[in-house]
């Protein structure tokens, strides 16, 4: 098929560039809304592959080894550890990118 020009008329106020521009911004929605779909459903899939693994083990319980003797869970200040530099490093950024009101 050739690449001819289109025999209907753009509507009038409407030039090539303004349509081709337009088409172009489309095609990236499109391509960044089917994107985040496929990422939104392979991440979902890969957690629920964890949270399958950990279900299933733990109703397996091969031999009484889920929490064998002497196992000791970990301590709850090692989760403050490191919890603290997330919400830090969060704070951080929203101060970061937050706009200034004031003189410019």
């Amino acid at each position: 098929m050739a690449d001819t020009e289109s025999p209907l008329t753009p509507p009038p106020g409407v030039t090539r560039a303004s349509e081709e521009a337009g088409f172009y911004h489309e095609a990236a929605l499109n391509a960044t809304w089917t994107g985040v779909r496929l990422a939104v459903g392979s991440l979902s899939f890969a957690f629920g592959c964890f949270v399958f693994a950990y279900f299933y083990l733990r109703s397996l319980n091969s031999h009484g080894m889920w929490h064998p003797a002497g196992f000791k869970g970990p301590q709850p200040w090692a989760g403050a550890v490191i919890m603290a530099p997330v919400v830090v490093s969060a704070v951080v950024q929203h101060v970061g990118l937050t706009p200034r009101q004031g003189p410019t």
